[in-house]
């Protein structure tokens, strides 16, 4: 696996705003799904952050982090109001 494909995907994810599946990923990155599923790993085992790989078993997506849910959710109110 290339050192940098975990942050390509997360890149990818982020820039693009939707789920991707394995599939996608691997060709907009020309890397094989096997590749891909070793760097989901490696992204969803990172620790800590404002976002969190989340993995439906088809498709990937980047969210909120838990931690970070009540932040955005007040500045949204705030917009809104």
């Amino acid at each position: 696996m290339a050192n940098d494909l975990p942050d390509k995907i997360e890149a990818l994810l982020f820039a693009l705003g939707r789920p991707l599946s394995r599939t996608e990923l691997a060709k907009m990155l020309g890397v094989n799904e096997p590749a891909v599923e070793e760097a989901l790993g490696a992204l969803a085992g990172r620790q800590g952050g404002g976002v969190v790989l989340v993995d439906d078993g088809r498709e990937v997506e980047l969210r909120v982090s838990a931690g970070s849910a009540s932040l955005i959710e007040k500045i949204r109110k705030e917009e809104y109001s």
